[in-house]
């Protein structure tokens, strides 16, 4: 018979092997979703439409950075780049937009 300790630790363990195989899952999930025909034009329309590639901090015509534009520009391109990276981690070779 195991201590209290060692049952929790064993129950953690268990708990993290459970959340490991989930986020397995769901990265899959998203290579399985965007490399279909569809799903690589969807993201490449997300990757065109917020400018994945492009500048984050883009002077006003005075030359100074706006933060808050700045932040918006950011969050902007977070959507796409996080699909990619789901999907690039149960599928490595899985296609640039």
């Amino acid at each position: 018979m195991s201590s209290p300790l060692e049952q929790k630790k064993l129950s953690q363990k268990a708990a993290q092997e459970r959340h490991a195989k989930d986020a397995d899952v769901l990265c899959q999930k998203f290579a399985d979703l965007f490399s279909t025909e569809l799903g690589q034009e969807i993201l490449a329309h997300l990757w065109k439409r917020f400018d994945v590639e492009g500048r984050i901090y883009i002077p006003d015509a005075e030359g100074r950075i706006d933060p808050i534009k700045a932040g918006i520009r950011d969050g902007e391109r977070a959507s796409p780049l996080y699909i990619l990276a789901m999907a690039r981690k149960a599928n490595p070779k899985f296609p640039h937009p």
